[in-house]
């Protein structure tokens, strides 16, 4: 008996939320990019033009989009909250995750290192140091 009238308040209830119309509308607020997600954004298209943005980091980079949205409108307010630094927190955990963007000069920077221990293995091989302190020990 007591289960019945709570189950017919309850759908009275619902019934006259439904019937309720909206007093006035809210327009929805303005949305301008921050630095936080500016910076997100800027390395999400690093990684897509890439290649690396595939599979679980494409959903990654979403979730560090809207991360990095509520970082910035947090920042915005004149004490820093808890909520606010655990989004941080989250961000910076979030972007640690991310693979690296691939570098403009890498190809160069290899070459360079290549070049570099090929002619110090040479030296090492052609010119042995006379000082015993660099002799293998056996």
């Amino acid at each position: 008996m007591k289960r019945e009238k709570a189950r017919e308040s309850k759908n009275m209830m619902q019934e006259k939320k439904s019937q309720q119309r909206e007093l006035f509308t809210l327009p929805e607020p303005e949305h301008t990019v921050g630095e936080n997600e500016q910076t997100v954004l800027e390395l999400l298209a690093d990684l897509d033009a890439g290649g690396l943005l595939t599979g679980v980091y494409k959903a990654k980079g979403n979730i560090l989009i809207s991360i990095a949205r509520g970082v910035d409108c947090g920042m915005q307010a004149r004490t820093i909250s808890v909520a606010t630094s655990q989004l941080v927190k989250q961000l910076y955990d979030g972007l640690a995750e991310m693979p690296e963007p691939p570098r403009q000069n890498s190809a160069d920077s290899y070459d360079t290192l290549r070049a570099v221990i090929e002619y110090m293995t040479e030296q090492a091989i052609t010119n042995p140091a006379e000082d015993s302190a660099h002799e293998p020990v056996y």
